[in-house]
């Protein structure tokens, strides 16, 4: 029977099988997904909604600006970052 180990030159041994894979039953749950056309409406609504959010404040501005005394280009820069 052949040795199933080495030695090295500094005396250790090393292992020359291969690793053992050892297969476990999923835990993980099925992934549940849209449909290609649900998926859409929902990523478009997503998408429309970022789009009004981002312009919202824009009406306000002014009343900022008067508010707290902010000159426009302090007002531009705060809402700017």
């Amino acid at each position: 029977m052949p040795e199933r180990c080495m030695k090295q030159s500094s005396g250790n041994t090393v292992a020359t099988d291969p690793p053992r894979v050892y297969l476990l039953p999923s835990v993980v749950a099925l992934r549940r997904t849209l449909s290609p056309g649900i998926g859409y409406a929902v990523d478009a609504l997503v998408v429309g909604l970022g789009g009004f959010a981002s312009v919202t404040p824009s009406p306000l501005y002014r009343s900022y600006s008067v508010l707290w005394h902010f000159s426009p280009l302090t007002l531009t820069l705060i809402y700017a970052t």
